[in-house]
């Protein structure tokens, strides 16, 4: 009886060692599976973040080149103004001497 006892005991135990086994080797595989899940998110994370430095990159580069186009294009307009205005004193001048002479020749025929 005691024999029968152990050997009812040692398969109960088997069996219990078996769904412990059998538990254990399943929170290993979801454990396996999640650290996998986590691995690729995290390489998506810094694919994702690759590309959005990229961007960043390419949209400084982009806001430079539209600033030096911007200070490029105020000199040019600047020394347009510059010359528009001194063609316009020049003309104002050339108006001045015009009429002064148009006076002094007026002057002379009376």
């Amino acid at each position: 009886a005691t024999l029968e006892a152990a050997e009812a005991e040692c398969k109960a135990t088997k069996k219990v060692l078996e769904r412990v086994e059998k538990e254990a080797s399943e929170r290993v595989r979801r454990a396996l599976a999640s650290s996998q899940e986590t691995r690729a998110e995290k390489e998506d994370a810094e694919a994702r973040a690759d590309a959005a430095d990229a961007l960043s990159a390419s949209l400084e580069k982009s806001a430079e080149e539209a600033r030096r186009g911007f200070v490029k294009a105020r000199r040019e307009f600047s020394a347009k103004e510059r010359a528009l205005v001194a063609e316009r004193d020049a003309a104002r001048a050339e108006l001045a001497a015009s009429k002064a002479a148009a006076r002094r020749a007026t002057r002379e025929a009376e």
